[in-house]
């Protein structure tokens, strides 16, 4: 957020340096990190090839103060610690994220067709149903705005009016 804060000005410019800093270690911190490569056997891996440390940090059970205790390289500061492992962490998580975000913009204007009953979308909880019966959105981006609506519940919901649509082509064909 802090670069948004500083392109509207919201910022100091002492908050803004200290800012840069921190990104400029995390970034030289973890190029250094993608350089070394250890056993990944010390974080309950069968394979005894060596890993990258940040491949290796992807582990639910590998925490990166003791990768760099085996390593033997001197910590960084906590916040630089906890950034670069909080990153590398969910990285896959933040992708898969990131791409259901793209899908869904993607069909953000995609109309809902009026007879559908929400009630018989699998998946979708009890309350969610109910926010959409109520609210009757005309398109994804109208029921994206209704509050309580995730987007686990919208990938539902275009799933469902893909599936209607393409069982109406089959009917209409035969």
């Amino acid at each position: 957020m802090t670069p948004y804060a500083h392109s509207l000005g919201i910022i100091s410019n002492d908050r803004w340096e200290t800012f840069q800093k921190k990104m400029a270690k995390i970034d030289a911190e973890t190029k250094a990190l993608e350089k070394i490569k250890i056993d990944p056997s010390s974080f309950g891996g069968k394979n005894k090839s060596k890993q990258p440390v940040l491949s290796v940090l992807k582990r639910p059970e590998a925490k990166l103060v003791d990768i760099y205790n085996l390593i033997k390289r001197p910590l960084p500061e906590k916040g630089v610690l906890l950034d670069i492992e909080t990153t590398k962490k969910y990285a896959g998580y933040i992708e898969r994220q990131n791409k259901e975000i793209k899908k869904i913009k993607k069909y953000e204007n995609a109309k809902i067709p009026r007879e559908i009953i929400f009630s018989e979308i699998t998946g979708l909880s009890n309350e969610v149903k109910q926010k959409l019966e109520k609210v009757l959105p005309k398109t994804i981006a109208h029921a994206q705005r209704i509050p309580g609506i995730t987007p686990a519940a919208i990938s539902l919901l275009l799933v469902h009016i893909k599936k209607e649509q393409s069982l109406l082509k089959e009917k209409i064909g035969s």
